[in-house]
């Protein structure tokens, strides 16, 4: 079966999002030793940690945006429940701090997320891609 398009959307959004973790990554470990972060405070030990965190993430990106490509079912739920507990949090955010700049970020933000579920289970051509046999 043909992937539908919102499915690509996604995917290619997500393999972004882990181009730019890694170029961070990458940006934190050439940091290490720097003037502008011991100026700031920020250790040696914190920039290695803070890097391997995000490479870790743009690994773990990178294996869900593939594995979505290509129809698998989990990578459709582990990235419903990751932009589930997202959209939770931008509401509770709003709801505790709904003042000003907090309101229109999280809307903005909240929209994202239900067009992010939407385009994975709300429509039918995703539901047939995802439930559709997938080959190794």
């Amino acid at each position: 079966m043909e992937r539908p398009g919102v499915v690509t959307f996604i995917g290619v959004l997500i393999l972004i999002k882990s181009g730019i973790s890694l170029v961070t990554a990458g940006a934190l470990f050439l940091a290490v030793g720097g003037e502008q972060a011991a100026s700031a405070g920020t250790s040696d030990t914190s920039l290695v940690t803070a890097g391997i965190l995000e490479l870790l993430g743009a690994l773990l990106l990178y294996i869900v945006a593939w594995y979505l490509l290509k129809g698998r079912e989990g990578a459709r739920l582990f990235v419903a429940v990751v932009i589930g507990l997202h959209l939770a949090a931008t509401v509770w955010v709003m709801l505790d701090h709904g003042t000003g700049g907090y309101e229109f970020t999280g809307l903005i933000s909240a929209a994202f997320s239900l067009f992010i579920l939407w385009s994975l289970y709300g429509n039918e051509r995703s539901d047939e891609y995802f439930k559709a046999p997938v080959a190794s």
